[in-house]
């Protein structure tokens, strides 16, 4: 058998491999997210340079779930590497590089609708959620943001400033 199949330990070679597979698949999501809010946010913005207002468009779940998955997928080469090796590591990171852009030809391309629905949605909940909550500058931000995407929703009223 070839020295980066299931030399030392199948077991752990056979869940690094599978990682691998679905690490790649998390690995293109991630990034084909980021590369639609940050297009999104530069065309929402009046300032071409920077990344406009992709922070404000980024769900707050996307940017949890990429977290998760670069961490992963750092843990995932240290464990090739520690338990097999400098030349299974080096597969792993070609892996991942190959898998992820096989799996970018198969996930819905940037200008999909799926990302676009994602994004409204969680804009539109994080709006009604400071709405409820009485912070309406956070609220109106978000709305004029939505408006700019054209979206209106209802304004919120302004709560009078009491002095201390």
């Amino acid at each position: 058998m070839s020295k980066f199949c299931l030399q030392k330990d199948p077991v752990l070679s056979t869940a690094l491999w599978v990682s691998v597979f679905v690490l790649s698949f998390g690995l293109a999501y991630a990034i084909i997210f980021s590369e639609v809010t940050l297009a999104l946010g530069r065309t929402l913005s009046e300032h071409d340079a920077g990344r406009g207002y992709q922070d404000a468009l980024t769900p707050p779940w996307q940017a949890r779930l990429s977290l998760v998955i670069y961490v992963l997928t750092l843990v995932t080469i240290a464990l090739s590497w520690y338990g097999f090796g400098i030349g299974r590591c080096i597969a792993t990171v070609v892996l991942l590089f190959a898998g992820s852009m096989l799996w970018r030809r198969v996930l819905p391309q940037g200008h999909s609708r799926h990302y676009l629905k994602l994004i409204v949605t969680s804009m539109v909940q994080r709006y009604a959620d400071w709405v409820r909550r009485g912070d309406h500058v956070r609220a109106g931000v978000m709305a004029q943001l939505l408006g700019k995407m054209g979206l209106e929703l209802p304004v919120v009223a302004r709560l009078p400033e009491t002095s201390a």
